[in-house]
């Protein structure tokens, strides 16, 4: 019998050894053999999660990344430096016709010096050890190539059952917010990232988990905010900044509404 290697298990042999990181955005419902974790399948490293972070940070690279989404999304593979001087090589997986994924490779950075310039006056010496130096724009394009073809293969090969196919959209949904939920998470920022109507997604999450997004975001919140309260000395102000909010009161009326008590009530009844 033929043991067919996921498409996780083949992303991770193919970064071994190097400082690629390779993803790949799906447009349509996969057979779980395509499912990634979720840094795999958006752009993730220590360089561009700290780029995100800034003043207008997430802004810039969502703006990047959809242009280059939208531009793979037209069946055109094309590889280029984003706005912070990192390489990418983005190449669409078409099957009959259809876009159904567009497979992302880089965290390439091939000078230095010009890295640098493009980030003044952020500090980036401390993220080029995780930066991938050595290899080339066309180990890159090479390297997308062929994990779009194991991608085609596998999607003809493993079609997804009809009754897997309503629940994989509200789950990259969790997932993402599970990663996120510190910063500010607009359902905008998801439609924008996942390529769908932003009413679309909020009605899919609704119907399929009972609760609006905001509102499963803010659990995340609450559940992390909780958390410090009873493992750490940090006021309530220092606490609710940690864990995603921006307004003490609002952070506070959450917390009763959801475990009865306030913050402070909590703690002592943890002590």
């Amino acid at each position: 019998m033929q043991v067919v290697s996921s498409l996780q298990d083949m992303i991770l042999s193919l970064e071994q050894g190097t400082h690629l990181h390779i993803s790949v955005l799906f447009f349509v419902p996969v057979h779980k053999i395509l499912q990634t974790d979720f840094p795999h399948a958006i752009h993730s490293s220590p360089f561009c999660d700290a780029a995100k972070q800034r003043p207008r940070g997430m802004y810039r690279c969502m703006r990047c990344k959809t242009y280059a989404t939208e531009k793979a999304r037209r069946g055109e593979a094309f590889g280029g430096f984003c706005i912070n001087g990192v390489y990418e090589y983005c190449q669409p997986v078409s099957v009959e016709g259809q876009t159904v994924a567009v497979v992302f490779t880089g965290n390439l950075v091939s000078d230095a010096k010009v890295f640098a310039f493009r980030n003044f006056p952020y500090p980036v010496a401390g993220f080029l050890p995780h930066m991938e130096t050595s290899l080339t724009p066309a180990h890159c394009r090479r390297t997308a190539e062929t994990v779009a073809s194991y991608v085609r293969m596998l999607y003809q090969q493993f079609p997804i059952p009809a009754s897997d196919r309503s629940g994989y959209l509200v789950q990259r949904m969790k997932e993402y917010a599970a990663d996120n939920f510190l910063f500010d998470l607009p359902l905008s920022r998801l439609a924008e990232l996942f390529h769908y109507n932003e009413k679309y997604l909020g009605r899919k999450f609704k119907e399929e988990t009972g609760e609006t997004f905001r509102q499963y975001v803010n659990l995340l919140r609450l559940r992390h905010a909780r958390k410090m309260l009873h493992t750490t000395t940090s006021d309530v102000v220092e606490i609710a900044l940690a864990s995603g909010f921006d307004n003490v009161s609002y952070f506070n009326r959450l917390f009763k509404a959801r475990y009865g008590i306030t913050p402070t009530e909590y703690r002592k009844s943890a002590v």
